[in-house]
Parts: structure tokens; C-alpha cells; sequence
């Protein structure tokens, strides 16, 4: 199988399985990987780094940009007190 191929299969395994129970998991990757044991190395390999990715996905401010106006927020050992800024760009003439 192609590498390009490979990967595909791979992403759409590590997505199928995302959308399942946690006692589900390991029954549907029997059936998915098929015998294909470098396939499914690969998809557990993904699965360990999502679960210990510790929520580095989700908004860790908890608000969006336009609910900046909140008193104060702690993410880890910081501590939000103001919004100092925002970036845009503008664009003249």
C-alpha cells in the first residue's frame, strides 16, 4: 500500500475509533486493521498520543476572543488579568 494510501487508512481508523465507547475500541480495531499488525501500531501509536495530549486541542482560555472582557483567568501557573491587545490586519488604499 502507498504511503499517501497508508495514512489515509490510518487517519480514518484514528477518527472511527475516536467516535467509540472506550470498551468498543479495541473489537473494532481487530476488525479495521485486518491482520495488519504495522497498521495497527500505527493507529494505537496515534490513539496514546491523543489521550496524552492532556487537552492541548481545546481553547485553554476557556473563552473566546470576544469574551476577553472577563475579570481574571488561570491557565496553569499564569494568571489573566486584562486583555492587552488583539492583532488584525489592515489593509490601505
Amino acid at each position: 500500500m502507498e504511503k499517501q494510501e497508508q495514512w489515509q487508512k490510518v487517519k480514518e481508523i484514528v477518527g472511527a475509533v475516536l467516535e467509540r465507547e472506550p470498551d468498543e475500541r479495541s473489537a473494532f480495531l481487530d476488525g479495521a486493521c485486518a491482520h495488519d499488525g504495522e497498521l495497527r501500531v500505527e493507529v494505537e501509536s496515534l490513539l496514546a498520543a491523543h489521550a496524552d495530549a492532556g487537552g492541548l486541542s481545546e481553547n485553554p482560555w476557556g473563552t473566546t476572543v470576544a469574551d476577553a472582557g472577563v475579570e481574571s483567568q488561570t491557565i496553569g501557573s499564569y494568571h489573566l488579568v486584562r486583555r492587552w491587545g488583539s492583532a488584525g490586519w489592515a489593509r490601505c488604499g
